[in-house]
């Protein structure tokens, strides 16, 4: 198996914990995307013009202080609108970022991954001839 496999594997374990510790002992409440920032950028193959859209939402923890966070894991299949409101668990702790209460903002990290490493797997599984190592 190769070492990119089982870095992905660690990576989706890794997140998988992550998210599991912010639900256990995570604060629920509702976050507003009040801004999404659009930068252009240019493919690195084609050339062809791409505009990168990352939304920030706004929430408010339980004493008062509002806060601002970066939405990292985004689909361009489920995208964010402005002023839309979604349920967001934070870590009181501060040690973990928010969850965005939708699928791809739950288990985004941590299925992209395993899906990733499987398919790596697959592959040198197939390209062995049959011979495992």
């Amino acid at each position: 198996m190769s070492a990119i496999t089982i870095y992905l594997f660690y990576e989706s374990y890794k997140y998988y914990v992550i998210r599991n510790t912010v639900l256990e002992r995570g604060i629920v409440t509702d976050g507003i995307i009040c801004e999404i920032k659009e930068e252009e950028e240019r493919g690195s193959e084609s050339g062809a013009l791409i505009i990168r859209k990352t939304p920030y939402m706004a929430y408010t923890d339980r004493e008062g202080v509002e806060h601002k966070y970066e939405i990292k894991t985004t689909s361009v299949f489920a995208p964010y609108h402005l002023d839309s409101v979604y349920k967001l668990v934070y870590d009181p702790m501060g040690e973990h970022d928010p969850l965005v209460m939708t699928r791809f903002g739950l288990w985004g990290d941590v299925l992209v991954p395993a899906a990733v490493g499987f398919s790596f797997f697959l592959f040198v599984a197939y390209g062995s001839n049959g011979y495992w190592w």
